[in-house]
């Protein structure tokens, strides 16, 4: 069995995965008298009956005690390189850079997710600042709008962090990509007209009404699933309030700023927001974010909205994969707790 202090060893795994199918009778033996190296917190369990979940659960210990020590030493260019790549994908579509920068901190440069993800909305929040800039300055945000919607996100915000420490991040990482392909079937195929930019209609009680709750939904699924929440805005405005995906960028970027720095001043007092390096990804991301909405309003709106559902693709296809990872290591973890009948 296990030892009995109910810790897993990693690297006993790891020696157990290389010899999967190779196990003796004293191969047992030698894993429960072995010293530990990584751990993480399981009840004892049969052997035999556990291997794939004892796996899942050490792959999982290895990502988690990758992460521990804090921040590496980051390399500049490399930094300033996905800070600018981040900033034009934001500036294209108006969306949140943190797609591209927190997964490069985190799996290139060993970041903590928390850190990763608090410190880049300081990066998010400049690029958001360069790209909405540059997009009002060709009157492409509803300013009419803008008060509703930040609103609703900020208060989102508040909803989605206290709810979403009662959820399993898995369950919503997989339907929510679901909801996304979905979406992105509709963006692709919602009609748009080229030609100038067009300006948001008039303010109603209704749009009013409508505006508060595209921000609270972006607010919330935000919070819950770590995702910009350009990703929820742009898609609402242009299939629900026919916006188009010009002036449905901008107002996304004008919101984005003031409720990224919001999460990351909120952040700061635990100690995950690292700002002078956010404000080093931050610059090369404004920059980015500047050229990429230059560009976005030089494009044919058809090839944007083409172009942004195939983003959406790629979001839902990496959320379902974390969410079925997720899921396999919930599984895994409920396995090893179980005790033999």
């Amino acid at each position: 069995m296990l030892p009995s202090a109910g810790e897993f060893d990693v690297e006993n795994c790891r020696h157990r995965i290389r010899c999967f199918g190779k196990r003796g009778p004293g191969h047992d033996k030698m894993i429960e008298n072995a010293g530990h190296v990584g751990t993480v917190p399981v009840a004892p369990a049969p052997v035999g009956r556990t291997l794939a979940g004892q796996v899942t659960v050490a792959r999982y210990a290895r990502r988690v005690n990758s992460t521990e020590s804090g921040p590496q030493r980051s390399s500049s260019f490399g930094d300033l390189g996905v800070g600018g790549g981040a900033g034009l994908t934001g500036g294209l579509f108006g969306v949140g850079g943190g797609l591209i920068l927190v997964p490069y901190l985190v799996l290139v440069r060993h970041w903590p997710q928390k850190q990763a993800q608090a410190t880049s909305l300081v990066a998010v929040a400049m690029s958001a600042l360069a790209g909405a800039a540059t997009y009002a300055y060709f009157g492409s945000v509803a300013w009419l709008a803008f008060p509703f919607i930040l609103v609703g996100g900020l208060g989102g915000a508040v909803i989605g962090s206290a709810v979403v420490r009662r959820l399993q991040p898995w369950v919503l990482q997989l339907v929510f990509s679901a909801v996304i392909v979905l979406t992105a079937i509709k963006v692709a195929f919602t009609p748009v007209s080229d030609g100038s930019v067009t300006v948001a209609p008039d303010l109603t009680v209704g749009l009013a009404l409508g505006y508060l709750a595209a921000g609270l939904a972006m607010g919330i699924l935000s919070a819950l699933l770590g995702i910009g929440g350009g990703l929820v805005l742009v898609p609402v405005l242009v299939t629900l309030f026919g916006y188009t995906p010009y002036l449905a960028a901008g107002t996304s970027l004008a919101v984005m700023v003031l409720i990224a720095l919001t999460g990351a001043a909120r952040q700061t007092q635990p100690g995950f927001t690292l700002w002078s390096r956010g404000v080093v990804l931050g610059m090369a991301s404004a920059v980015g974010a500047f050229i990429g909405a230059r560009v976005a309003l030089l494009l044919p709106m058809q090839v944007l909205v083409l172009a942004f559902a195939a983003l959406l693709i790629f979001v839902a296809t990496r959320m379902f994969w974390s969410g079925w990872q997720g899921r396999r290591a919930h599984l895994a973890l409920g396995e090893v707790h179980r005790d033999p009948a």
